[in-house]
């Protein structure tokens, strides 16, 4: 299971010379949350490839946000 401390960054607009690789669709639920817990899930299809993201975000000792993946 992997673990990561999540960054978010505000961005003014996009790079009007920005190529864009790829679009993905993206299907997702909240499964629980409360104040130290957010438990997501989220269905991905890449050509013919269904992917299923199970993910819980848990705020840690040290306030920041901690996230598993499975």
């Amino acid at each position: 299971m992997n673990k990561e401390i999540e960054r978010k960054y505000a961005i003014k607009s996009l790079p009007e010379d920005i190529k864009i690789e790829k679009v993905e669709e993206i299907e997702q639920a909240f499964l629980y949350a409360d104040a130290n817990t957010h438990i997501r899930i989220r269905k991905m299809q890449v050509k013919d490839k269904i992917q299923y993201i199970y993910t819980v975000k848990t705020r840690g000792d040290t306030g920041g946000i901690q996230q598993s993946r499975s």
